[in-house]
């Protein structure tokens, strides 16, 4: 039994006549996927260190602006460099349990309309990043609130 502390994630290799058989623990994905290149039994596998592309999550939104009207909110932030869209969550408490609602936008304001009048309304925003086929999520904003109209 041999350990292979450059492969992460191996539990234990063993060498079949035809090369060595990396054993991954069960429940859980291989890590990587490198090719053997030495595979005699006497020699320790060297193993290619697989390329690894990582995508940054976008920057924390700022500077988040809620301008009231009657039955809308007006909001707008601060532009976030490399981000692809923003989310927008409000909701009519701090905790966004009532009447949560989210809306996903490309620039960075946004008006949301037909909310009820006299109410108090909580927002906040994220970037996000297409990457991949996959969106990647930055940290949501500081909660601002305002009454509407």
């Amino acid at each position: 039994m041999e350990i292979f502390p450059a492969v992460t994630g191996v539990i234990w290799v063993s060498h079949n006549n035809q090369g060595y058989v990396f054993k991954q623990p069960s429940g859980t994905q291989p890590t990587s996927t490198a090719p053997v290149t030495n595979t005699s039994a006497t020699a320790s596998p060297k193993v290619t260190p697989p390329t690894v592309t990582t995508t940054a999550k976008p920057a924390k939104v700022k500077a988040v602006k809620l301008k009231a009207k009657k039955k809308k909110l007006n909001i707008s932030w601060k532009k976030v460099s490399g981000a692809t869209g923003y989310e927008v969550q409000y909701a009519t408490n701090n905790k966004f349990t009532n009447g949560k609602k989210t809306v996903t936008v490309k620039k960075n304001k946004v008006t949301l309309k037909k909310l009820k009048p006299k109410k108090k309304y909580f927002v906040k925003v994220r970037a996000y990043k297409l990457a991949n086929g996959r969106k990647y999520f930055g940290k949501w904003s500081k909660v601002v609130k305002k009454k509407v109209r």
